[in-house]
């Protein structure tokens, strides 16, 4: 998506929000001009680990990591205010600015909503702008730990919002309520890094679709989603040193195919379900993601937790597997770093495979605001956010398990 077709849609969005306060007002006089509503949320978190030469990240938006034995309040620690504007019966305006860590390793506050909402009736809704994305659980308010049982997600996913429009239909069924949705739009500039080089999602294009049911305290998912993307990593292009060497590999053409993401579609399949009654609540996801010639990757996610007044105690597990089907470059380990370099991300930079044992507990000790210990235990070969400079130096075939043990703290807060 072009910047010009994105200004255009936030001056589309802009203009429609003021030509409806006026025809409200003109309809039903000054006295009755549109409703403000200011909500906040923010997280102060800490996190320390024990992996000597390892560095983890939340996920791959922030730059570099936290390294060994080091108390840091980087990958966490977030801030967001929401203004919606209640214009009519029928029509919301909402805007979202959050700040948090960057791929500039700076808290530049960064618009991550800004859509219009209209709903006719009560069993339709239809929005335009940047949206949140609910492909997987509670990823619409990933940023928003207060909603969450756990200090983070156990998986990191992309995309969290887009520019583009999406519509749900809700209709009651068997004494519960059966929900279809569909969206469709671009990423805007948001950036990663990957190995040292920042990779930009703008104009990748985002297809979805999801079925929902919701019965007492059960509610159950199917989505199905896709990311198209448009332009190929800045590493990986014809002049650049990565290039330059993986260009003169035996094996060279079939690795850059196999990390070339232009014109790449990755395809999810979700399935998910959730409860949350009396003193438990928990979830369970499955996540099937798959690309072409890459291999297949699955994700488990569950936890689950028991009130016990104002305390909650967690527990929580995570799985992720992809086979280790590598292309091999054809260099023996130790002809140069880069070399060496190139042979670990051309054989291991689609693949992950990682578990995830957490204990922890909440404490709702105030009105909106609760404060949560989380401790991890990982076990990798191939991390999912984590940097490990000493898996990097070694031949991706010999690879053995590594663990990590991370104790987190987090304050969250909603206003």
């Amino acid at each position: 998506m072009s910047y010009r077709l994105q200004q255009g849609l936030f001056i589309f969005v802009g203009a429609a929000f003021c030509l409806t306060m006026q025809a409200h007002a003109d309809e039903a006089g000054t006295d009755a001009l549109p409703s403000l509503n200011v909500h906040g949320f923010g997280t102060l978190g800490a996190v320390y680990h024990d992996d000597t030469g390892a560095y983890f990240r939340r996920d791959d938006s922030q730059p570099h990591g936290t390294g060994a034995h080091q108390l840091s309040f980087a990958p966490d620690s977030v801030l967001g205010v929401q203004l919606g504007v209640h214009m009519t019966s029928q029509l919301d305006a909402v805007v979202q600015v959050v700040a948090k860590q960057t791929w500039q390793d700076n808290y530049k506050p960064q618009v991550t909503w800004a859509y219009l909402k209209y709903m006719p009736n009560e069993n339709l809704m239809a929005r335009v702008g940047r949206l949140g994305i609910d492909t997987f659980l509670r990823g619409d308010a990933t940023d928003i730990d207060y909603s969450n049982l756990l200090i983070r997600p156990q998986f990191s996913f992309h995309p969290h919002s887009f520019d583009g429009a999406d519509a749900e239909y809700t209709k009651p069924w068997n004494d519960g309520f059966l929900r279809i949705k569909g969206y469709g739009g671009w990423e805007y500039d948001r950036r990663v890094e990957v190995d040292g080089s920042v990779y930009s999602f703008a104009g990748a294009s985002v297809l979805g679709m999801g079925l929902e049911y919701e019965k007492s305290a059960w509610v159950g998912r199917v989505a199905l989603g896709q990311i198209r993307f448009n332009r190929l990593a800045d590493g990986l292009k014809p002049g650049t040193p990565f290039r330059g060497l993986l260009d003169q590999l035996p094996n060279g053409a079939q690795i850059l195919d196999r990390l070339s993401v232009e014109d790449r579609a990755l395809n999810y399949k979700i399935l998910a379900l959730t409860y949350d009654s009396g003193a438990w609540q928990g979830q369970a996801s499955y996540g099937n993601i798959s690309s072409g010639n890459w291999p297949t990757r699955q994700v488990f996610t569950a936890d689950v937790g028991y009130r016990i007044g104002d305390v909650t105690p967690y527990l929580g597990y995570s799985i992720q597997h992809t086979p280790r089907d590598i292309v091999p470059t054809g260099l023996p380990a130790g002809v140069s770093p880069l070399a060496d370099q190139v042979t670990a991300f051309a054989q291991s930079g689609i693949i992950f495979n990682q578990s995830n044992l957490v204990v922890g507990a909440r404490y709702d000790f105030a009105h909106n605001m609760a404060l949560k210990m989380q401790v991890d235990h990982l076990r990798y070969k191939d991390p999912d956010g984590i940097i490990d400079t000493a898996l990097q130096a070694v031949p991706v075939e010999s690879r053995d398990y590594k663990t990590m043990t991370r104790f987190s703290v987090a304050l969250n807060f909603i206003f």
